[in-house]
């Protein structure tokens, strides 16, 4: 259980609330991730493991720190009876007068300190009992979700590996044709496994049903010099099934090259592989440009028009590429794919009035993806967080890219 000598609760951090519907709900996951995150940490360091803890023993330990929590609302409203505002007195003081109410029924001879006893020790395993099975729940429910494949690709959270291979699938998924490679390269057999298929390679790996639900809930556990863990993170993207099994047969892949089983393709891009302390392989420099090369076998394109290398010639030629881009990708968007980087800026953060006119801070530290693009609007994904997108004019786009990798599918 919790040590509570370790707790340290200024590193409960809550972000800022959002101003949407999709803001809010970022919120709320970013506020149950880092509670979650931030008592498996302490159950991590109070055992010396680097192992995250069950669903069910995080909900157990997070009903117990609630209950103490609300035990000292209860203490100080007691104290304070003019704090004792109605919605305080519904939850929370009538809930732990309940409480002791039945421990003075079933203990009517002992001491009232014997009865706040037992009525806290009862609370406290109701609470955690409670904690328990809505950890066990939420996780289940988590991983039957994020296990479903239907050959289609929604919205995803990047995990470790990295957001390129989601963010890849979301932008090939922004088409007829990118759907119908999606389709293509992605099999759900009679057994419940998953056959994927790099046709650009001819190579196809088989996932069972266990390996793809184990996947959804594998973490990756960061530690400091003192061999201290300071986070979980998980291992593969959550959301969506299909793209669970792409970053999990491309883990196969990487294993297969690494081992020698295969030798890699001459127009494959190499990712810089990475093996942590715990055995886990890690895709820390991938590029969209192999997520298209495995499923098409189409060589990509890309420019850069920030390059610290230019000569002039070099420059003229890079944003005639721009240009050309632009051009073609917005006469044919069912054509192209694309992933884009924008100019590095101060703090990250870029502030443009979007196609409504608000106006919003981009962050310029990661990758997009193209989803819609017309002669005056292009739609930003977010390739770390897909749901999030963005409609900017073609014009800003064009002022602040910085490079981009697109296939052309004709």
């Amino acid at each position: 259980m919790l040590g509570f000598g370790s707790l340290n609760f200024n590193a409960v951090g809550v972000p800022k609330v959002g101003v949407n519907a999709s803001d809010l709900v970022d919120v709320y996951d970013k506020v149950m991730e880092t509670k979650d995150n931030y008592i498996a940490v302490n159950l991590a360091n109070d055992k010396n493991s680097k192992k995250r803890a069950s669903a069910a023993v995080i909900g157990a330990n997070a009903g117990l720190l609630q209950m103490f929590a609300l035990g000292g609302i209860y203490a100080l409203v007691k104290a304070f009876p003019k704090l004792n505002i109605p919605l305080i007195n519904k939850f929370v003081v009538k809930n732990f007068d309940h409480w002791i109410d039945i421990a003075k029924k079933n203990n009517p001879n002992k001491s009232k300190a014997h009865q706040l006893l037992v009525a806290f020790g009862a609370k406290a395993l109701y609470a955690m009992g409670t904690g328990a099975l809505l950890g066990y729940g939420g996780a289940l429910y988590s991983t039957e979700r994020n296990t479903i494949i239907n050959g289609k690709i929604s919205n995803t959270k990047a995990g470790a590996e990295g957001s390129w291979i989601s963010a890849g699938l979301k932008s090939l998924a922004s088409t007829e044709e990118g759907q119908e490679i999606i389709k293509n390269s992605i099999h759900k057999n009679s057994d419940g496994s998953i056959t994927v298929k790099f046709n650009g390679i001819n190579k196809e790996y088989n996932i069972s049903k266990k390996e793809l639900k184990d996947a959804s809930k594998e973490y990756i556990s960061h530690s400091n010099e003192e061999g201290k863990v300071t986070k979980f993170e998980k291992k593969f993207s959550k959301g969506d099934g299909d793209v669970l099994a792409f970053e999990v047969a491309f883990e196969k892949y990487c294993n297969d090259l690494d081992n020698g089983v295969i030798k890699r393709d001459k127009n494959l891009p190499m990712s810089i592989q990475k093996i942590t302390n715990d055995g886990d392989m890690l895709f820390t420099d991938g590029s969209v440009n192999e997520l298209y090369y495995l499923l098409t076998g189409k060589k990509t394109s890309s420019f850069d028009i920030n390059s610290d290398n230019h000569d002039n010639i070099s420059e003229i030629y890079a944003k005639a590429s721009l240009n050309k881009f632009l051009s073609d990708y917005s006469k044919n968007p069912e054509k192209y794919s694309a992933e884009i980087k924008l100019k590095e800026t101060p703090n990250n953060k870029l502030t443009i009035r979007d196609k409504y006119l608000r106006i919003q801070n981009i962050k310029t530290d990661i990758p997009y993806t193209i989803t819609k693009m017309d002669a005056k609007y292009v739609t930003l994904a977010d390739s770390s967080k897909t749901r999030q997108t963005i409609e900017i004019p073609v014009s800003k786009l064009r002022e602040y890219i910085a490079s981009a990798n697109y296939v052309n599918f004709s």
